[in-house]
């Protein structure tokens, strides 16, 4: 849990002065999924198990697209 709030106080410094919205988009919470997804992959893949990887990984790169394209108001 501690590392988790950890990764949360670094993600709320990097987007903290760019507008994103806190209470959408709670550090913590955005911390926790994106290590859990990466966790979640990698284990699954060594057993073999790759169903809806690459569907994951395109959301992922379009969200973060739009956020550096659009900005974070529009995710």
């Amino acid at each position: 849990m501690r590392t988790i709030a950890l990764r949360g106080r670094v993600v709320e410094r990097c987007g903290g002065g760019d507008g994103i919205d806190v209470e959408r988009w709670p550090a913590p919470v955005v911390a926790f999924v994106m290590a859990s997804v990466s966790r979640a992959m990698i284990f699954e893949t060594a057993l073999g198990m790759t169903e809806a990887h690459e569907e994951t990984l395109a959301f992922v790169e379009k969200q973060l697209r739009r956020l550096a394209e659009r900005g974070p108001e529009e995710l």
